[in-house]
């Protein structure tokens, strides 16, 4: 039930697309993609603290924990509603994002906001190319 924004010129960026794959691996409850789109440690600012997510494994941990919360709260479903795009420099962006938190019958829920601090990540491991990643966010109350 996961539905995005409508393209725009921010969309291009490698940094918007990073958000819309955290998004679509979160909507599909795939925690393990999801912490994939993140550079270790990560940080995280939600509910007036700091987390700092050591590895993939305890990011993938967190990640089901607030679906789980979110599901017991109502949540069936989300979607994109805004996703601006502030290069930061060669190798960083700020993607400011606003979402919907939908019910199974696809009403909404609520609406929540997120700042992602996203970094290009020099190519390792074999890698063909260099990679952006979610580096830290800072989440709105909801």
């Amino acid at each position: 039930m996961a539905r995005t924004a409508p393209t725009t010129a921010a969309a291009d960026h490698p940094a918007t697309e990073r958000i819309r794959e955290y998004f679509a691996a979160y909507q599909r409850g795939d925690s393990d993609a999801y912490a994939a789109q993140w550079a270790y440690p990560a940080c995280l600012h939600t509910g007036g603290r700091w987390l700092v997510i050591a590895d993939a494994a305890a990011m993938a941990r967190n990640n089901d924990a607030y679906a789980s919360a979110q599901r017991a709260a109502g949540a069936c479903g989300g979607e994109i509603l805004a996703l601006d795009t502030t290069e930061i420099g060669a190798d960083a962006a700020l993607v400011r994002g606003r979402f919907a938190r939908l019910r199974a019958d696809g009403s909404r829920l609520d609406e929540t906001a997120a700042n992602y601090l996203v970094v290009r990540l020099a190519a390792q491991d074999g890698d063909a190319a260099a990679t952006w990643k979610v580096a830290a966010c800072l989440a709105a109350a909801g």
